[in-house]
């Protein structure tokens, strides 16, 4: 489905910056990351799809330090490197 939206500038430099580092499309960030808060907010939502379960390489896992409880903390991470 399409829609319009609204975002900051720096939210969609974030967001194409990121799509381009996990090849995936703009929309497939932004539905992504709608779903996470959504799922995070109301766990008894409407959305029949799970959240995208992203390929991991080498020993697995998350680098130490890293919270994946918080998409903050992540982005945070990110834009450090």
């Amino acid at each position: 489905m399409r829609t319009t939206i609204s975002l900051s500038e720096a939210v969609l430099r974030r967001a194409r910056q990121y799509s381009v580092k996990h090849r995936m499309s703009l929309g497939e960030v932004i539905e992504d990351a709608l779903k996470i808060t959504l799922f995070a907010r109301n766990k008894s939502t409407d959305c029949k799809e799970e959240p995208r379960k992203f390929k991991t390489f080498g020993d697995g896992g998350s680098q130490p330090g890293i919270d994946l409880s918080s998409h903050a903390a992540l982005l945070d991470s990110m834009e450090s490197r």
